[in-house]
């Protein structure tokens, strides 16, 4: 972890980091790894760091526990009016929806900031993730998240064994509205969805 880094927290409580009458920590500057993570937690839960009300971050490394992910999102309140704002990039936190966030080390940003998404649409995100990939992110998410309401997934290419493995993922999960429109999903995939929509 640099120095840069290390010292970061102290600039940005020394009003170096005010933006818009809010003491800001920036983190956008470094690919955040476990270590960084873990650093950044410890100090969101410090009492002498309330101040700081607002964290800015860019990317995070892909091998991040995902308990340690959920750790970090809980220092945060973007939901209060007076609670502490988390910003991924230029996106201020909550928004209705987001397709940045599943561009760039996918599963770890996802895991973070879909705590603060109310609509998930991936018929934008790129097309080097393919389908298997798509659903794996997707599986793993919605199990551990308690705000995306509505899913979109045209177009993906998602399979029966991928739909399966989404569809197992949502009914543990917030989800109300499903698209899974221009999908080969076979007319054995379509009866699954069917089914498992009606509770059998």
């Amino acid at each position: 972890v640099p120095q840069t880094f290390l010292g970061s927290h102290e600039d940005a409580m020394s009003h170096k980091g005010r933006q818009d009458g809010e003491l800001q920590w920036n983190l956008s500057p470094w690919r955040l790894g476990i270590a960084y993570v873990q650093r950044a937690v410890r100090i969101l839960q410090e009492p002498g760091y309330q101040e700081l009300r607002r964290v800015v971050v860019r990317r995070f490394d892909a091998d991040i526990p995902m308990d340690l992910l959920i750790s970090f999102s809980n220092c945060f309140e973007p939901f209060s009016s007076s609670g502490r704002k988390l910003q991924f990039g230029e996106i201020e936190l909550p928004v209705d929806t987001i397709a940045e966030v599943l561009n760039e080390s996918l599963e770890a940003n996802a895991i973070v900031v879909l705590r603060f998404v109310s609509e998930l649409d991936l018929t934008c995100i790129s097309e080097s993730y393919d389908a298997q990939a798509a659903a794996k992110v997707l599986t793993n998410v919605l199990t551990q998240n308690t705000h995306v309401e509505k899913v979109v997934v045209r177009q993906r290419h998602l399979g029966p064994t991928e739909v399966r493995e989404l569809l197992r993922a949502l009914l543990s999960s917030s989800v109300e509205y499903l698209d899974l429109c221009s999908n080969p999903l076979t007319k054995a995939g379509g009866e699954y969805v069917a089914q498992t929509l009606r509770g059998q």
